[in-house]
């Protein structure tokens, strides 16, 4: 797509660049580094399990003060249903402040990731 770039340790990146739902706050912020890639990881795990995306709104500007927001929808369907380890580790992956989200390795080893790797019986809402 023409917007990656080569990064260096340290590196902070100052450009408005991504897809809507998939921006994390900092990048509108314009001051970002490598943790705005465990957001959007995060939006797709949210977008995988539950059908929709975590920030929605009929406009891009919409979307965008909807991520500044940071609220994330767990009670509506199908939210009940997904476990409480998902829910934590898209919570981690989605937190508003880059230096408390989750970094991409403590994600692949959160427990959801690393223990509940039997699929649950439970049915897939139809969205899914």
């Amino acid at each position: 797509f023409g917007l990656s770039v080569f990064y260096k340790p340290g590196q902070y990146l100052y450009d408005v660049v991504g897809s809507p739902y998939y921006v994390a706050p900092e990048v509108l912020k314009k001051c970002y580094g490598p943790e705005i890639d465990v957001w959007s990881a995060g939006v797709i795990l949210y977008i995988l399990l539950s059908g929709v995306p975590p920030f929605w709104a009929e406009t891009e500007s919409g979307i965008f003060r909807q991520i500044l927001q940071g609220k994330i929808d767990f009670k509506s369907d199908p939210w009940p249903s997904i476990s409480e380890g998902a829910k934590d580790l898209i919570y981690k992956m989605l937190d508003r402040s880059p230096k408390k989200r989750v970094s991409a390795h403590e994600a692949l080893c959160h427990p959801w990731i690393i223990d509940e790797h039997a699929a649950p019986d439970k049915p897939l809402d139809p969205a899914v």
